[in-house]
């Protein structure tokens, strides 16, 4: 991956045909989603992280650099109402999917994500202490959050592939701190650096581009080859469907809030993975894959 990547930025605007060892699972003359080939090239250099000798799932593996950039952890939480017991449960994540079936903007889709669910009748929890199935309230919460914040709005259906088209609001700043476990604290904001956007009808056809801030505060659209200068209304008013956030106070340097090296990280060398955005290397490379797009 960081082979590829290296020989991607040494030769600008030129087509590079990603090494065989990259090519596993995808296929040409074919349309695939762009959230799958985000996710395969997170995970490459995760993989690429990790020692050899390191099995997959060692503590390694959560102190990596791609998991301190991107990654999270979910915190699902069951609370019995008979005898108010709680149990946890933590899963790691690298990016948060929402459902835009019902939403306007993305904070209603991250309200109607962190929502109360009730467990009773035929989904009553069984619980531990009172020892049979009672109700109870089930939460699941953003218990620790990422550097990079992904955003993924489902806008295709799992059945037939079709897009939804409708317009879903996302902000320049965006405040995370009422959807975590400790809601009540004070504010936890992200600032947008980059908005992936697909053009067309359904997962089986269409084209990617995407729309990038750069160090200095100015917005670039970048449409395959072509480059363009643009203002922050025009990447706000996208039809999104990736939306890249960055942590406030995160990262070290780049006025405006710009890609710099996270903090804590130590900075890489020119033309390294890390002066990459994951979202620039969408937006030039269309992907090569045979799934469609997680409904």
């Amino acid at each position: 991956m960081r082979a590829h990547v290296t020989r991607a930025l040494l030769h600008a605007g030129e087509v590079i045909r990603p090494r065989k060892d990259l090519l596993a699972g995808f296929h040409r003359h074919q349309q695939e989603d762009a959230h799958e080939f985000l996710m395969f090239t997170l995970n490459g250099m995760q993989q690429g992280c990790l020692s050899a000798s390191q099995p997959s799932g060692h503590a390694s593996e959560d102190t990596s650099v791609v998991r301190q950039i991107f990654g999270g952890t979910w915190r699902s939480r069951i609370q019995c109402l008979h005898c108010l017991g709680v149990s946890d449960t933590f899963d790691p994540h690298l990016d948060v999917s929402l459902d835009i079936t019902a939403a306007q903007s993305v904070e209603q889709a991250l309200r109607e994500l962190v929502k109360p669910e009730k467990l009773e009748a035929e989904n009553a929890y069984d619980c531990g202490v009172c020892l049979r199935k009672v109700p109870a309230t089930k939460r699941l919460t953003l218990h620790s959050t990422s550097q990079v914040l992904v955003l993924v709005l489902k806008r295709f259906t799992q059945l037939s592939g079709a897009k939804r088209a409708q317009e879903v609001r996302y902000p320049q700043r965006l405040d995370v701190q009422p959807y975590t476990s400790e809601g009540k604290a004070g504010p936890l904001g992200y600032v947008l650096y980059a908005v992936l956007v697909h053009s067309g009808w359904s997962c089986e056809r269409g084209h990617y581009f995407c729309y990038v801030r750069a160090g200095n505060g100015q917005w670039y659209k970048m449409d395959d080859a072509k480059v363009t200068a643009c203002d922050e209304t025009a990447a706000l008013s996208q039809s999104a469907y990736v939306l890249f956030y960055a942590r406030e106070g995160a990262w070290e340097g780049g006025a405006g809030g710009g890609a710099a090296a996270p903090s804590g990280l130590t900075p890489q060398t020119p033309g390294s993975l890390q002066e990459m955005p994951a979202a620039e290397l969408l937006g030039r490379r269309r992907p090569r894959g045979t799934q469609r797009p997680k409904g």
